[in-house]
């Protein structure tokens, strides 16, 4: 029940973040070119290894994906004690990311827009800079409600060469920043 209600919470959070085409001369983007780049299981794994957490990937799966103006994958990840989510998107006319696209990162509005797809109750939004992983990025940490509990989330919006991309960890627990960086810089290796 947790697995489909994120993913159906991560295709509305995708769908919000979509924008307006712009014709251009770039080969075409489509959602199947972003799946490769998602992390896996193993990464994530490797990521939580690395950090001496006990945790583990237990589920995998991932949304619908999107094609239009912006194209976008998506992958959660279940662990013991959280979630894992990550989200890729593309100018769909494979055009590079633009100025708004950047400031949508920058601002923490892409992780909020997330956010707002995916949890309810959102409290205590605080931005926290960049975590310098990627070419631009910001971190935000949060508290909200997902499928009726409580949880803590620490996220982080990306971009990386010619995508955008949002990575989020909830947990009952203490999300602990050193997971999500772990998880993140994976995903940022996978599309260097």
């Amino acid at each position: 029940m947790l697995r489909r209600g994120l993913v159906a919470a991560v295709v509305i959070a995708a769908c919000s973040m979509l924008a307006v085409a712009r014709a251009s001369a770039h080969p075409a983007t489509t959602s199947d070119d972003l799946v490769p780049y998602l992390v896996t299981a193993d990464n994530v794994n490797t990521a939580l290894g690395a950090n001496a957490s006990s945790d583990s990937v237990t589920a995998c799966t991932d949304a619908a994906p999107l094609n239009g103006a912006v194209v976008s994958a998506s992958r959660v990840f279940i662990t013991n004690n959280g979630l894992f989510g990550v989200s890729l998107f593309a100018n769909g006319d494979g055009s590079g990311i633009t100025g708004d696209e950047q400031n949508g990162v920058l601002s923490g509005q892409y992780i909020q827009d997330y956010a707002g797809g995916v949890f309810s109750s959102i409290d205590s939004f605080s931005l926290g800079g960049s975590s310098n992983v990627a070419d631009f990025d910001q971190t935000a940490t949060f508290t909200a409600v997902f499928n009726g509990n409580p949880v803590n989330v620490v996220a982080d919006a990306f971009t990386k060469n010619n995508v955008f991309g949002v990575v989020i960890y909830a947990t009952s627990g203490q999300a602990d920043p050193a997971l999500l960086g772990g998880v993140l810089g994976h995903q940022v290796l996978r599309l260097s």
